[in-house]
């Protein structure tokens, strides 16, 4: 199973610092797993890895991004 995720860095006010697109590769079963790509020089080559035959370049911009991040700016408020 995939998901597009909303990662929200928050500060000590509860102010929303930053927020992030993350795609996640989840494998239900006995020893249920989430798998992400890591930060940095790393991201490009565990894309390929986690999401080899998705069919969609999950690098790019995410056509629901901007409400995804609006929804997640609005539930810290």
């Amino acid at each position: 199973m995939y998901a597009k995720t909303v990662c929200v860095e928050v500060g000590p006010d509860g102010e929303v610092l930053s927020t992030s697109l993350v795609p996640v590769k989840i494998v239900l079963g006995a020893a249920a797993s989430i798998r992400m790509p890591r930060e940095g020089d790393d991201y490009s080559a565990d894309l390929d890895d986690i999401f080899p035959d998705l069919g969609v370049d999950v690098a790019v911009a995410w056509p629901e991004a901007e409400e995804m991040e609006a929804e997640a700016r609005a539930t810290r408020t």
